[in-house]
This record gives C-alpha cells, structure tokens and sequence, in this order.
C-alpha cells in the first residue's frame, strides 16, 4: 500500500490522479481484497460485510474510522505498528500514526471484512422471491430482503477518551435495526418478444448513508453534500416505482431504457438529509453480434432531487449526477474473457450554479483492464 503514497486529494477521487479517504479505502479494498465499499466514510463505517473489532486486535488491511462534530468524516488503512495510510486535503495519501493526538481523540472505531474473521456476527439477511405466470408472455415477480442489524457504539475498549465527549461524554449509536427492499413486478412481453415491458412497486428501509450508493456520492470533502448527525436515526423510508423496457428489434441488439421514481418518508428523514435521489433515469445497451466473439455494452444513468413532472433540462441547483459506462469484451473461449472498460462519473454539488467549475462539481474518470477466467 505505500507505493500510493504521495498521490494527491481529490474529492470524489479513485485513481491514481488523486482520491479522497474513503475513495483510497475503496480502492484497496477492491484491489486486493476484491469487496467494492462505497464510496463514503459513513456508509463505510455500518457497511454490512464489515464486522466491528477492538483497537488491540487490528491487523494491516483494517480500516479506523474517525469523527469531526459527531459527524464519521474519515477513514484509514491500518499497516501496523500503530500506523494508518490515508488521503488528508492537505498533503494527499501519507502515513500518520494512531498515537497522534490529532487522531487519538478522534478516533471511533475499527473495522474488518467478515470474511477475514468469523467470530461474531454483526447482520442476519433473509431473502427471496417468486415468479407466477399468469398467461403467456406475462409474469408477477416479486423480491423481498430483510437484514437485521444490532445497535453498536462509536467508541473503543481501549481506555481513549470517547470521540463525542462535546455531550456529556454520550457515546452515540448507529441504531438500523431491522432494514428492508420489497419490490412487486409485473412483466409483460409484446411483439413477438421483440419488447419486454415492466413496471414496478418498490418500498425499501435502508441506512440513509447508502441512499446514493448506486452513484458514490462523497461527504467526506470540506464542503459535506449532508450534515450526518449520529444522534438521529440512520435509516429511512422510501417508496416509488420503476419503468422499464427491454427492446430488441434483432437478434445481437438489446436497449434497456428505465425510470425509478422515490419518495422519502419526511418523518425518518431530517430536513438536512434529504439530499437523496428522486428521480433515476436509465439507458443500458448491448450489443453482442451473432458468431462473433466481441461484445460491446453502454450505460448512461441520470438522477436528481427534481420532481416526477419537471423537465429534464429544469435550471436547478439541487444535487444531480450522471454516470456513464462503456465495455468492450472479447471471449477467447467460454472461460475466458478480456474486457476493456471505461467510466465517467459527473456530480453537481448542491446550492452552486456553476457546474462547469472543478470546486463546484465532481468529475471522475476511470480506465480498466480485465480478465475474467473461469475454471
């Protein structure tokens, strides 16, 4: 992990052009543990598939989280010997150590992949679904997950004093509890299966750090997209529905295009965290030629905080992103497989007009070699 040191912040960052904390977690996470995080030092932090540890057991490849008012901000690799690797604003990746006082008092906890250490369970996850043919072409699918999490404190066993000691010395909870996706599908194949109609009821219960999951919004910057109070609940409430439409005119030719439409539960959801997605527009493509080893697939998606109704090209300065994907694949043999893909990510920060401005938006862009083997 030092060969990154040196590389540059960048808010939003992934790459070796600059990254940001929690960006620098994800990055070696994926990398060499192969476990994509999000992109969020908060959502890091209660992300299920990482079990919580005491400070006297860490190991090199752990991460330690730290808080600013109340607030998870930060987050870091521990590489032993009492020392972490992290993405500071000022001088980019470099090595600090824990004993510092700076990051002593602020420190609030300690976490590892589950995989990495069975002791302890700190989810249960129930899933399941079913399909029902009603005639032909027709289905009703339904899809239903239940995650149960217990309540855990931001604190360690380590005689520190608590980060949060502003408030009477409370240590504050991250209390989910039991979170919750159902979804009801109605599927309805037209034209000679040329068109695969469906349409959506969604209502879902999730950690509220995780509500731009699917487009790595960032509140670890100077300038938070939300203000995370940990003494509120950390889930929320949201319901709507999605519209979609698989389109395949020929044999080799599948265009996807698709709207999901949210609306967040105003009582769970404080005023401050409502900087979450309502509208997702969607426009997948793939294009995989009859006898052909070469497959070639594209992926637009759009969201916003805008109305069902409104125009898409509304003048607002409310927090929007656009991703944008392409791959380019090649099957040596059935079991082998090179891709060739790239991603552009763009985000606009809310209450700022100019999103032409690098501090006023978040620009991302990544390049990828991959080789898939199965055997």
């Amino acid at each position: 992990m030092k060969e990154y040191i040196g590389i540059p912040y960048r808010s939003g960052g992934t790459s070796l052009k600059g990254m940001d904390c929690s960006g620098f977690a994800r990055t070696i996470y994926a990398n060499l543990f192969g476990i994509e995080l999000p992109h969020n030092s908060a959502a890091q932090f209660s992300f299920p598939k990482l079990q919580r540890i005491d400070e006297d057991e860490l190991q090199t490849g752990d991460l330690v989280f730290f808080s600013r008012k109340k607030r998870i901000n930060h987050v870091g690799v521990y590489i032993g010997d009492g020392n972490f690797i992290h993405a500071t604003n000022g001088n980019g990746i470099m090595i600090s150590s824990l004993d510092d006082q700076h990051w002593k008092t602020r420190m609030v906890g300690t976490k590892r992949p589950m995989s990495f250490d069975k002791t302890g369970m700190d989810a249960l996850q129930l899933q399941g679904g079913f399909d029902i043919p009603l005639n032909t072409g027709t289905h009703i699918k339904s899809y239903a997950r239940d995650e149960f999490r217990p309540s855990y404190e931001l604190s360690n066993n380590s005689g520190r004093p608590y980060a949060f000691h502003e408030a009477n010395n409370e240590v504050y909870e991250f209390d989910v509890g039991h979170l919750y996706a159902y979804e009801v599908e109605l599927n309805h194949k037209l034209w000679d299966e040329t068109c695969n109609v469906s349409m959506s009821a969604i209502r879902e219960k999730l950690d509220r750090t995780m509500a731009w999951n699917a487009y790595n919004r960032e509140p670890d910057a100077a300038w938070p997209l939300y203000n995370q109070s940990l003494n509120d609940s950390s889930s929320t409430v949201r319901h709507g529905f999605k519209l979609a439409s698989e389109i395949s005119p020929f044999e080799g030719l599948s265009i996807t295009p698709s709207f999901v439409y949210l609306n967040y539960d105003q009582q769970s959801q404080p005023k401050e965290m409502m900087e979450v997605p309502k509208r997702i527009f969607g426009l997948n493509t793939l294009i995989t030629p009859i006898a052909s080893p070469w497959s070639v697939s594209m992926a637009m998606h759009y969201a916003d905080q805008l109305d069902m109704m409104d125009s898409l090209f509304k003048t607002s300065d409310l927090l929007n992103t656009m991703d944008m994907s392409f791959k380019l694949g090649y099957y040596f043999s059935k079991n082998l497989e090179l891709s060739i893909m790239g991603k552009h990510d763009f985000k606009a920060i809310p209450g700022r007009t100019d999103l032409t401005s690098s501090y006023d938006s978040s620009i991302n862009s990544d390049f990828l070699f991959k080789l898939d083997m199965k055997y």
